[in-house]
């Protein structure tokens, strides 16, 4: 696990300080967050993709939540992060 602060870019620092609420979000919430809101929710998944990759490092993820029906996007820090979740994004970016 790394301690050190995460390099983030603009758009993803806007996505964590949208998310470190800890309510989750809707991805049409955080297009306001882009650079150009008009790259729409496509662009969304783009950088929470970068993001996750990040946050990884630290125990930290975003997760997807259904709510209501709905996928939601929600922070979770290193001391509630379930570790399944964590192993299986280390897995797939090893490739397995």
């Amino acid at each position: 696990m790394s301690d050190g602060p995460v390099m983030l870019s603009p758009t993803e620092q806007r996505l964590m300080d949208l998310l470190s609420d800890g309510l989750p979000h809707t991805k049409k919430e955080m297009v306001p967050c882009l650079a150009d809101p008009l790259g729409g929710e496509a662009n969304v998944k783009t950088h929470l993709h970068n993001l996750r990759k990040k946050l990884l490092p630290r125990n930290e993820a975003v997760l997807c939540v259904i709510v209501g029906g709905r996928i939601k996007y929600q922070f979770s820090p290193a001391k509630y992060c379930p570790q399944s979740i964590l192993r299986r994004e280390t897995n797939e970016q090893r490739g397995s």
